[in-house]
């Protein structure tokens, strides 16, 4: 057997708990019936085996319910139509179906323990193919089934549903179908957030400030999901040697919202009730045309919305006063929108930050003055800062920060671990794992955000 990682992005959280199993054939039609069309149409995950002639892949594919449409029947036989979202671009079952053009389906109804298992011949659409069946869809595969099992019961488990991912665009009906008048109403509708201001922190890291036009409230801790593909988006493209990575881009993106929000019990009037912030570093398609935009005097430029979600609160308890964020390069922004609730005295903070981007931590410091005696600064990168990177750093030292010029050990916590009694981590994956094994046994939260 051979494992590779599948792309989480479109997965939706379930709170999963066993059942009890009683399997009963509904049908074995490959002409489905309308129960069993419902049920594709409620789903928002299924399952998908293909064959590249030598061995079989299984994959999953996920969004919001209902992102599989059933065409209308012809000719005795049922096919559906699934949108092919951007993932991790490996291409593994769309490159099986090219080489054999069939494919076995499960989808799962984990409110039910229903299960509806298909075999069927596929085909590919590109571009105009994919669009003139699936409206807003430039790469689609449609299904004619030749083969169906419906069995109810069948599942030894159930799920909950919990959260959606925030990555899922919204349902693209069939071109046949008249609900596609109504999803174009409610992308009309959409959310969108009018570009403010943007504030230069360090060469490659600024803040952005928003207002939206309609009321939208937040938590802190939480991100917000912006879809710039109405300024990127293209459509279907075999190639594009111009930008590459724009290729199979759905263009939507998570930030953490870095200003605190204005409701109880804490809030902040810093900004308008409309406004909020975010503070990123320059580092792919859609921060460069933030980037692009904000420095743009007088020039109106929006975003859709798609919402606000996520928890990821750093909090302070009678039980557990004393808490310790750890923090590499813009993993601060979760601690940004709660410094306002927290006795920052209980606060340990221990921040890994490159020479380069010391005008991040200075900034913070001079909004939070406070926090300079919480702040443990770790910084690198020293032989390439600059004369600005080095004044920066003493004007931070003399706010009564402790600045350590190495990487964080594990000693660095194991000194705080008598009197800490939470620790979140907020870093790359790599000094994440590290910092998991530092602090084993110690109860440790942390946000990942590697969709």
């Amino acid at each position: 057997a051979k494992y590779e990682s599948n792309c989480p992005k479109y997965l939706n959280k379930r709170d999963i708990h066993p059942a009890a199993t009683d399997p009963k054939l509904v049908s074995d039609s490959a002409t489905l019936d309308q129960k069993a069309m419902d049920l594709i149409h409620k789903v928002d995950l299924m399952f998908l085996s293909t064959n590249s002639g030598s061995h079989m892949d299984t994959n999953h594919r996920g969004g919001s319910p209902g992102f599989i449409r059933c065409l209308p029947q012809e000719g005795g036989s049922t096919q559906f139509v699934y949108p092919e979202y951007s993932g991790n671009r490996l291409y593994q079952s769309l490159g099986n179906m090219i080489l054999e053009p069939k494919a076995g389906f499960c989808f799962p109804d984990f409110e039910t323990g229903d299960c509806l298992f298909v075999t069927g011949t596929t085909e590919i659409l590109f571009g105009r193919d994919a669009a003139e069946i699936m409206p807003r869809s430039n790469l689609a595969v449609r299904v004619t089934i030749t083969a169906a099992r419906h069995v109810a019961s069948v599942l030894p488990f159930r799920g909950d549903t919990g959260e959606f991912s925030p990555y899922n665009p919204v349902v693209r009906y069939l071109a046949t179908e008249q609900a596609a008048s109504r999803a174009d109403a409610s992308d009309q509708n959409q959310i969108t957030a009018k570009l403010l201001e943007q504030t230069i922190l360090t060469p490659t890291i600024s803040r952005f400030r928003f207002s939206l036009s309609n009321a939208a409230t937040f938590k802190a801790g939480q991100y917000v999901t912006i879809d710039a593909s109405e300024h990127l988006d293209f459509g279907y493209s075999h190639m594009r040697d111009d930008d590459p990575r724009s290729l199979n881009d759905d263009f939507v993106r998570t930030f953490t919202v870095s200003s605190p929000p204005g409701l109880p019990p804490h809030p902040s009037k810093r900004l308008a009730d409309d406004e909020f912030e975010i503070t990123i570093r320059k580092v792919g398609v859609v921060t460069d045309l933030l980037f692009k935009h904000g420095l743009k005097k007088g020039a109106e430029f929006e975003v859709g919305i798609k919402g606000f979600g996520g928890e990821f609160v750093v909090e302070q308890t009678e039980e557990k006063p004393v808490v310790a964020f750890i923090a590499a390069g813009v993993g601060i922004t979760p601690l940004m929108p709660c410094l306002t609730s927290l006795e920052l005295g209980s606060l340990r903070l221990l921040w890994t930050l490159r020479a380069a981007d010391i005008g991040l931590a200075l900034d913070m410091i001079e909004n939070a003055q406070e926090l300079a005696r919480s702040l443990t600064l770790f910084v690198t990168g020293m032989d390439f800062a600059s004369d600005d990177d080095k004044r920066s750093l003493k004007n931070v030292e003399e706010h009564g920060v402790r600045i350590e010029y190495r990487r964080m050990e594990k000693g660095d916590l194991e000194r705080l671990m008598p009197e800490v009694r939470r620790w979140y981590i907020c870093t790359g994956t790599g000094q994440r794992s590290a910092v998991l094994q530092w602090l084993s046994g110690q109860e440790v939260l942390y946000e990942d955000y590697n969709f």
